[in-house]
């Protein structure tokens, strides 16, 4: 297990009832980044877009090499399918971790729901 290495995979609502707060949503996100990218250690980041469509702009990506989100890159539509985008997330978070040899597993695992 690596000490110094986090993974965070991140679900995100892009569905239509995000638009009201889409700015907030950002927001929080770029924030939440900002102060990750800042911590010591390594980190790699999963961003999980869903709405009635479940998309991933970034798989086990190094924590550095992640762009903010902007309002062309986080456009609220659709329905809403928390917990299949939930589901599928933990799934494959899981699959992907457990497919690792032990020595390169991260000793920490963020999971976080933006909703």
């Amino acid at each position: 297990m690596k000490t110094d290495y986090t993974h965070i995979t991140l679900v995100l609502d892009r569905s239509g009832s995000m638009e009201s707060m889409r700015g907030d949503a950002i927001g929080g996100f770029n924030t939440f980044l900002k102060d990750q990218q800042a911590a010591p250690g390594a980190a790699t980041l999963t961003l999980v877009q869903f709405d009635d469509r479940y998309e991933k702009p970034y798989e086990f990506a190094p924590i550095a090499s992640v762009a903010p989100l902007s309002e062309r890159t986080f456009v609220p539509r659709g329905s809403t399918a928390l917990l299949d985008a939930v589901g599928q997330a933990i799934e494959e978070t899981g699959g992907r971790l457990a497919s690792l040899p032990e020595h390169e597993r991260p000793a920490k695992v963020l999971f976080v729901t933006l909703t």
